[in-house]
């Protein structure tokens, strides 16, 4: 689960087993990224502040994990609600929908009506 990651020390033991898991790297400082598990950070005074995770990123690579809240990556805003529940934020239009998650906020993003990004950012 990446929810809890983030709030984290990059230096913290358990962060420091996640960044080595999905091979994530320092690109000087306050961004880590990896190029092949789809996974980018950003840190603010040694805090993972967020994760950006990409379902296929030709930067960052491709996610092939769980996803937060049980979603699937190329499904829709209506079968992201109907697994994740109401969400706390919602635009139809563009069809992002966003979940407060404890001390996160947990961001849908679509592409062309399907699930192709999803953000876990500090409150």
């Amino acid at each position: 689960d990446l929810i809890p990651i983030v709030g984290t020390k990059v230096d913290a033991p358990a962060t420091v087993k996640f960044l080595k898991d999905y091979d994530v790297k320092t690109n000087g400082g306050v961004k880590y990224s990896s190029e092949k598990t789809g996974l980018d950070l950003d840190t603010k005074n040694g805090t993972i502040i967020s994760i950006t995770i990409y379902e296929n990123s030709l930067m960052y690579g491709n996610f092939t994990k769980k996803l937060p809240k049980g979603v699937k990556f190329g499904t829709t805003t209506a079968e992201v609600i109907k697994t994740a529940g109401k969400p706390t934020t919602s635009y139809i239009s563009s069809g992002y929908t966003e979940y407060v998650v404890g001390k996160c906020v947990v961001s849908y993003w679509f592409e062309e009506g399907k699930l192709n990004q999803v953000t876990i950012s500090l409150k």
